[in-house]
């Protein structure tokens, strides 16, 4: 049997490293783009859009996540492309969120945050008409319609006290359950007849591994087309 000793090991290394130099020098290009000013800054670039996505994929992969989250991330995603010094790369992508937010059930996500207590309408631009009580009040009859098979009689009545903040919609009732808001609205039922069978429904909506999927598929195509770097 072969030994390998101290000295057999040193001769095979030697020679390995002797190879490893001859074959694998590192190319030229490579040295010269570290040294470019305007490659760091690409990388830069690349940083600062790659990072919002991650951190929005590992809050949505959360086994807690529901639709209100969803919301926040479509609006710090937003925040960001408008942030990006390429005018022709933040049309693009914004183009392409705007078809993903397009995909998805838009008025579900809009309830979630209405029946968040913690939101209610306040994250809302004020300037647009549909995103006020009245109109999102529609979208809350529907589905219960949709939902219970059945016309509402009181679920209205129950939203403007929501609104208004009444009892036990109020801020010094909801924050006692540190934003879970199931636990809220499942402590509410005995006021509610109506509105917390909505806000259940909603909040009790997983998402799902596809769902993201689709939502962020589109990052894809621009890393692969050398959009950035």
């Amino acid at each position: 049997m072969q030994k390998y000793g101290l000295e057999n090991y040193e001769k095979t290394t030697k020679i390995e490293e002797q190879e490893s130099d001859d074959l694998y020098d590192f190319p030229n290009e490579y040295l010269n783009c570290i040294s470019d000013n305007n490659w760091w800054k690409k990388l830069k670039e690349l940083e600062t859009l790659v990072l919002p996505y991650c951190a929005a994929l590992n809050q949505l992969q959360r086994h807690n996540s529901q639709l209100h989250d969803v919301l926040h991330c479509f609006g710090n995603l937003v925040i960001v492309l408008h942030s990006l010094d390429n005018n022709n790369l933040k049309n693009k992508l914004l183009k392409k969120l705007e078809k993903r937010w397009s995909d998805w059930e838009q008025p579900l996500l809009l309830l979630a945050f209405l029946l968040y207590p913690g939101y209610r309408i306040d994250k809302f631009n004020p300037e647009i008409e549909t995103l006020s009580f009245p109109h999102l009040g529609k979208w809350v009859t529907y589905y219960y319609c949709a939902w219970f098979n059945e016309d509402p009689t009181v679920i209205l009545v129950e939203l403007e006290a929501y609104r208004q903040k009444k009892y036990p919609y109020n801020d010094a009732t909801s924050q006692q359950f540190n934003n879970n808001v199931l636990e809220f609205w499942n402590y509410v039922r005995g006021y509610s007849k109506e509105l917390y069978r909505v806000a259940e429904r909603i909040f009790s909506i997983a998402v799902t591994t596809a769902s993201l999927e689709r939502l962020f598929s589109q990052w894809d195509g621009y890393t692969q087309s050398g959009e950035i770097v």
